[in-house]
C-alpha cells in the first residue's frame, strides 16, 4: 500500500542528528519507518524548516517540504501569520501535484493546521483520510494547564484547540494512541465510535537497553510546565531524602516553569539537566532506580514506558494515561505521602525493585514496540479496505 502523511512539521536532519519536534511527529515518523520496512510506500509532506532541503529520503521515507516553517512565537506575530498563509497555499499546491501524479491509498494527518487542506484534497481526489489524534485537549483543561505558564499568549491557541478536537469527525478513520481518548471524542465531538482505532505508542526497543547498573537516583523527565507538577516531585524528594539521605533527584527537561522550580529546589541537592540529547536521556533512565511523574494530565504515558524498558521503576500519579500504560508494572499514587512511602521501600529493598523492573521490561517488549504499533495500524487499514 501507499501512504501519504501530511503535517505542518515532521522530523528533519540537523547535521547528523534527527530532530523530532514532538510526540505526534515521533509517532508518525516511527510508524512510517516500520511501514517502509514491510514494503509499503510512504511520503511525508511537511513545512520546510530553515536550512532543510525541499526533497530528501530519510530511512526510506520520501520527504517533500513546502513553504517556510518556524514555531509560533519564535517570530513576530505578523511573520507567523504570513508564514501560515504562504504555507497554506504551498501545501495545497505541493500535495495536489503529488496526488495527481501518483494517488496514494490513504492520506494520513496528525492533527494540525494542515488538516483542512488535506480534507479538501482527500475529498477532491476521493482518497480515504486517516486522522491521528495524540490527545484530546478540551478548552477548559487547556486554559487550566497553560495560562500560568504562557499568560496572554495562551489565548491565540484556543482556535487551534477547537480545530484539533472538532476536525477528526470529518476523517474516514481516526487513529488514536490511547483508550482514554475514545469517550471524549464520541461524547464531546460527535465522532462515530466504530471509526476510532487505538494503536498505542511505541519505542525503539533496541535503543532502550535494560540496565542493572543503578545509582541511588530518582529521575523526572518532561516539559517543565505547571500541569506536570514538578514542584510536587521536589516535595516528594525532600521527604524521601529525610529517610534515605544518599538519594539524588535528576530533572531532565525545559520549559516556562524552570526558573520557579530551580528557586524552589535551591539547596536540596537537585540537579537540573535541561533539554538533553536522546542518548543522554537514555543514560539518565539506565542509571535511575525510580522514575517519578506527578503529572495531572497526559495524552499517553510514553516516559513510564521508556523507564520500564531501561529498568527504572515508575512511581506515577494515578491518572488515566498512567493507569493504561503502567497498570501493575508501576506504582500509582494519589498523594505525596503514598509516593514517598513507595519510593523509600523501593530504595531500601533492592531485590524487590530489581524483580519488578525485569517484569516491566518484558511487558514493554511484548506491547509497546513500533512493530506492535504497526501491526495494529495495518489491521485497522485492512479492515477499512474490506468494509
Amino acid at each position: 500500500m501507499k501512504f501519504c502523511f501530511v503535517s505542518e512539521v515532521f522530523p528533519h536532519r540537523k547535521g547528523e542528528k534527527l530532530v523530532i519536534p514532538g510526540g505526534g511527529e515521533a509517532h508518525a515518523f516511527f510508524l512510517s519507518r516500520e511501514l517502509v520496512k514491510r514494503g509499503h510506500g510512504v511520503k511525508m509532506v511537511t513545512g520546510r524548516w530553515r536550512g532543510t532541503p525541499e526533497h530528501e529520503v530519510i530511512d526510506g521515507i520520501e520527504f517533500i517540504r513546502y513553504g517556510s516553517y518556524s514555531p509560533w512565537f519564535d517570530e513576530p506575530i505578523a511573520v507567523s501569520l504570513k508564514n501560515m498563509a504562504v504555507n497554506t497555499v504551498s501545501c495545497v499546491r505541493a500535495l495536489n501535484r503529488i496526488l495527481k501524479a501518483k494517488k496514494p491509498d490513504f492520506l494520513v494527518t496528525p492533527m494540525s493546521f494542515a488538516f483542512p487542506r488535506v480534507f479538501v484534497l482527500a475529498r477532491a481526489h476521493k482518497i480515504p483520510l486517516i486522522a491521528e489524534v495524540h490527545d484530546v485537549y478540551e478548552i477548559p483543561l487547556y486554559l487550566h494547564h497553560y495560562r500560568r505558564d504562557y499568560g496572554p499568549l495562551v489565548y491565540p491557541g484556543l482556535f487551534y484547540v477547537w480545530l484539533y478536537n472538532n476536525l477528526p469527525r470529518y476523517a474516514d478513520l481516526v487513529e488514536t494512541v490511547s483508550v482514554q481518548n475514545i469517550e471524549p471524542m464520541v461524547r464531546s465531538y460527535g465522532i462515530a465510535r466504530e471509526r476510532i482505532f487505538v494503536t498505542g505508542n511505541g519505542i525503539e526497543i533496541e535503543k532502550y537497553k535494560y540496565s542493572k547498573e543503578k545509582q541511588q537516583t530518582i529521575a523526572v523527565l518532561g516539559r517543565l510546565v505547571s500541569y506536570k507538577r514538578v514542584d510536587m516531585a521536589i516535595e516528594i524528594f525532600r521527604r524521601v531524602k529525610e529517610k534515605v539521605p544518599d538519594v539524588k533527584l535528576v530533572i531532565v527537561g525545559d520549559g516556562p516553569d524552570r526558573r520557579r522550580l530551580m528557586e524552589l529546589a535551591k539547596d536540596k541537592g537537585i540537579k537540573f539537566r535541561g533539554f538533553v540529547a536522546e542518548q543522554e536521556k537514555l543514560r539518565v533512565l539506565q542509571r535511575a532506580k525510580v522514575l517519578l511523574s506527578c503529572s495531572e494530565f497526559e495524552g499517553f504515558g510514553i516516559v513510564p514506558i521508556e523507564a520500564l524498558a531501561c529498568g527504572a521503576f515508575p512511581v506515577v500519579s494515578d491518572i488515566p494515561a498512567h493507569r493504561e500504560v503502567v497498570g501493575k508494572r508501576g506504582f500509582l499514587f494519589r498523594d505525596a505521602s503514598e509516593a514517598t512511602r513507595e519510593i523509600c521501600n523501593l530504595l531500601s529493598e533492592e531485590e524487590k525493585r530489581r524483580k519488578l523492573a525485569e517484569k516491566g521490561r518484558e511487558y514493554v517488549e511484548a506491547t509497546y514496540t513500533w512493530p506492535k504499533v504497526c501491526d495494529r495500524f495495518i489491521q485497522m487499514v485492512e479492515k477499512f479496505d474490506k468494509g
